[in-house]
């Protein structure tokens, strides 16, 4: 039994007009005496496209630079360059950041004590934003119907999705801050005497970057304290360590003890400078060695020639450079469209014969014959 829906009406002459309608594949029965007919038909809907591509995450930013430690110095008249006791410059981020040094000011006529200003690490560079998504392919053309020798085409595919937006870049990270404050036993632009321990030095970059020390002044001896550990890609770094747990045993006071150095963070975050009361043991801080890293703090200064004796603080580490935002997804794609029908009329058939009937999904095909 044919597939399909047959209607025969009696419109006169010898065989009745007809037709036959074809939702699903089937076959095709000509009446008796039945030799034209005519196919309408049409294929099924083009398929819908692809989802755009997400966008890419943004590029992380570089590790600050760490700060420099406070200069504690002599001049001569005439002579920018410090007699030892200087403090150490900070160390580079990972991405190249620069790291803070020390400025010191040319002496008047007579030879004096000039304390070097510490300068501050650089922000680390910030990152390229992503790249936008691809968009999604496009869907393809729907799948024809057939019948009779005649192809009735299908729809075409929808258009693909846009891709997704780019996500934004990071911010490098703080650079860390040089301090500016010297303490001393007997100097009139200096802070209020003081034995023992000393405040904190510079702030660490934000984000996780040390904070440098404050260090630690005797009667006749100062230990300048040191850098700030810069932050590591994943953990922040260390401050300095405090007085006096950082040794085994306690100073001698002899001015030879070495203050250990602040770790830095990991992966990757610079190693403070180390202070100490020789100004052999002071030390730059090292550079952050992974890209987001940031840079150690520089060690402090320290000048003993009592009475008049001076602390500089340890800088502080640079802070590790941010991570980029994700990209966003990408959109949908479009519905494919619908299948326009075709129509062949006079077409030639064998009356009795069979004819199979093709009709793609959501297609559908049309016989109809006139009396004859």
């Amino acid at each position: 039994m044919p597939i399909g829906a047959s209607k025969v009406g009696a419109l006169g002459g010898l065989v009745p007009g007809g037709t036959e309608t074809f939702n699903i594949s089937g076959t095709f029965t000509v009446p008796p005496g039945v030799k034209l007919v005519s196919i309408t038909g049409a294929g099924g809907p083009g398929n819908p496209g692809g989802t755009g591509q997400a966008g890419n995450a943004g590029n992380p930013g570089g590790g600050g630079g760490g700060g420099a430690g406070k200069g504690a110095a002599q001049h001569i008249p005439g002579n920018p360059n410090p007699v030892p006791k200087a403090a150490r410059p900070g160390g580079a981020g990972g991405t190249g950041a620069t790291a803070g040094n020390i400025n010191f000011a040319v002496c008047p006529l007579a030879p004096c004590w000039r304390n070097g200003t510490a300068v501050s690490g650089a922000t680390g560079p910030a990152g390229q934003a992503g790249q936008v998504g691809c968009a999604g392919a496009c869907g393809t053309t729907g799948c024809s119907s057939t019948g009779l020798s005649k192809t009735f085409v299908g729809g075409a595919g929808g258009a693909g999705g846009t891709g997704g937006p780019a996500g934004q870049a990071g911010n490098g990270g703080g650079g860390g801050i040089g301090p500016n404050t010297v303490h001393c036993k007997l100097n009139s632009n200096c802070q209020v005497p003081q034995v023992g321990p000393l405040p904190a030095g510079g702030a660490g970059g934000s984000p996780g970057g040390g904070s440098g020390g404050g260090g630690y002044r005797s009667i006749y001896v100062a230990y300048s304290s040191p850098g700030g550990g810069g932050a590591g890609e994943t953990n922040a770094g260390s401050s300095s360590p405090p007085w006096p747990s950082v040794s085994p045993t306690a100073p001698t006071f002899d001015g030879t003890w070495v203050w250990p150095p602040a770790p830095g963070g990991t992966p990757g975050g610079g190693l403070g400078g180390l202070g100490g009361g020789s100004d052999a043991n002071k030390s730059q801080g090292a550079n952050g060695n992974a890209p987001r890293a940031g840079g150690g703090g520089g060690g402090g200064g320290s000048q003993n020639a009592p009475p008049n004796v001076k602390v500089g603080m340890g800088g502080g580490g640079g802070g590790r450079g941010n991570v980029g935002t994700p990209g966003q997804p990408g959109g949908a794609g479009q519905c494919g469209q619908a299948a326009t029908p075709a129509t062949y009329n006079c077409v030639p058939v064998i009356p009795g014969g069979c004819y199979p009937i093709v009709v793609a999904a959501c297609g559908s095909i049309n016989i109809s014959w006139n009396p004859q």
